[in-house]
């Protein structure tokens, strides 16, 4: 019923230090990886219905060689979706479905293309 998404950039750079004790910093890909993370209050009347189907999709995309599509909105500028992972896919989907159900948030992280 209620779900809040937030979309955050990541950067990952490459940090080189100096004798002096500077450092200088330089960026490995040209654009950010995106952390998607969606919290839902309530799901539907039928609960156990939605844990199931939540964590059956999370078995079948398990592993980074198994990326699903994840619609964005326009104002990212990222076009209509991007290719996506969950954030935590090594674990067991009985870990997948306690964390779920007790955090009420699930993290994907972009692939890139």
């Amino acid at each position: 019923r209620s779900w809040s998404t937030r979309y955050r950039p990541t950067f990952a750079t490459a940090v080189a230090g100096h004798v002096s004790g500077r450092e200088s910093r330089a960026t490995r890909r040209s654009l950010p990886t995106w952390e998607i993370e969606m919290t839902f209050d309530v799901l539907r009347m039928d609960v156990v219905a939605d844990l199931q189907a939540l964590v059956g999709f999370f078995g079948r995309m398990r592993g980074r060689a198994t990326p699903f599509t994840v619609p964005v909105p326009t104002y990212l500028g990222l076009g209509s979706s991007l290719l996506c992972r969950f954030a935590e896919d090594a674990i067991a989907p009985e870990q997948f479905m306690a964390r779920l159900w007790e955090l009420r948030s699930l993290k994907l992280v972009s692939v890139p293309a």
